[in-house]
Order: C-alpha cells, then structure tokens, then sequence
C-alpha cells in the first residue's frame, strides 16, 4: 500500500530513515501495519510504502480501500500524531491476480537456483521467457521482472528484424537496465542503490 502526499512539508515529519518499524499492542490491528517503507527521496514526493504479509496479507485483500486505509493511518498516527491523511492512495493485491496469486520465486532445498534460473531464461524455439524468476540475483523482486523484461524485448526484436534463433550462452549472464549501475545489479540482494535506483524512476505513483 503506497501512501502519497503532495504537501511537501509532510515528509519532515518521517525520520531520516529508508525503513520505519512501529511495535505496538494499542489494539486488534496495530500489529498488522507496522514496517513501511520511505522512499520520498527518490521519489520527490513525500511517500510511505506499507508492507503486509501472511494470513495478514490474505485478510487485507478482502478489505476495501477505504477499510486498508483506516488500518495504516491508525497505526501512522501511533508514530506521526500531526500526520495528514494522504493525496494519494495506491494499494495491490497481488494473491488476487489471476496469473500470479502472490507467488514468486524462491530457493529450494537440493536446487541450485541460479542453474534453475538461467535455464529458466533460455528460449524454446521462438518463445522467450522474462520474469523475476529467470533473474538470478534478482529473484523476488519488480526490478528483477523489469530488467528481463528489456531483456525479453531485445531478443524479440532480433528474432523479428533478422529471423533467426538467438544463440545463448548457458552461463548467467548479468541483467542490465539503463537507469541502474550495472555493478548494481551483478551483486547478490535487491538492496542498497540497486532498489532506490528503482524507486527514482519516472512512474504514475511519482506523477
């Protein structure tokens, strides 16, 4: 759940913090919102990204807007007593997505998962595979779908202009996206500048 606000004054009441933790028993649903993300940085807006998982996940996506709303604010209030209710409200619910149902890729016990992954990224034929699955390092994660995506897209092309079969190499090979630092993405783990590098692009929650 993605708050946005455009009063820019609202992002000097969060700490200079990129994760917030609140541990609270005030009531039945103060421990259901209690990690957020604040990447008002990277996106020029001050913005708070609510995180949710579990049974706590499977019940929120039978909440409506208004009721998720109500949650979080209850809990941010705990932390920020003078904070407003925001501009701007984007939640996902991504277990109800017909081709997803909230899953992702994960490591398995016996599995060497970065084999799994770039076999995973090899075409059959004309068909081409993207996904955070065929990621690698970057499994689990928006930026790893994104980038292999681009990836997808340049091969279609070549299949499309020249007509023939790209060869690929059966070694991982490292995902590129434009806006990030190549560096980046070569090393194990969605964090540091590789997820902000991500948060700082131009996109409707950012409009």
């Amino acid at each position: 759940c993605v708050f946005v606000w455009d009063d820019q004054a609202v992002a000097q009441l969060f700490p200079k913090k990129f994760w917030i933790e609140l541990i609270s028993n005030q009531d039945s649903t103060s421990g259901r919102w209690t990690t957020f993300l604040n990447p008002s940085a990277q996106k020029g807006k001050p913005t708070l990204v609510g995180w949710v998982a579990g049974k706590d996940a499977m019940r929120m996506e039978d909440q409506t807007d208004g009721e998720v709303k109500a949650e979080m604010m209850s809990n941010l209030k705990l932390m920020f007593p003078d904070i407003p209710e925001p501009d701007r409200v984007v939640i996902t619910r991504w277990g109800k997505e017909p081709n997803i149902l909230g899953t992702y890729s994960h490591h398995t016990v016996g599995r060497n998962f970065w084999d799994d992954s770039s076999a995973l990224r090899n075409p059959v034929g004309r068909i081409i595979f993207a996904g955070e699955a065929t990621a690698g390092y970057w499994e689990a994660t928006t930026v790893g779908a994104w980038a292999t995506g681009q990836r997808a897209a340049r091969e279609m092309k070549q299949y499309l202009t020249a007509d023939n079969v790209v060869k690929r190499s059966s070694s991982p090979e490292t995902v590129v996206v434009e806006e990030f630092d190549e560096s980046d993405l070569s090393q194990p783990g969605p964090h540091s500048n590789g997820i902000q590098g991500y948060l700082s692009q131009d996109d409707p929650i950012r409009k």
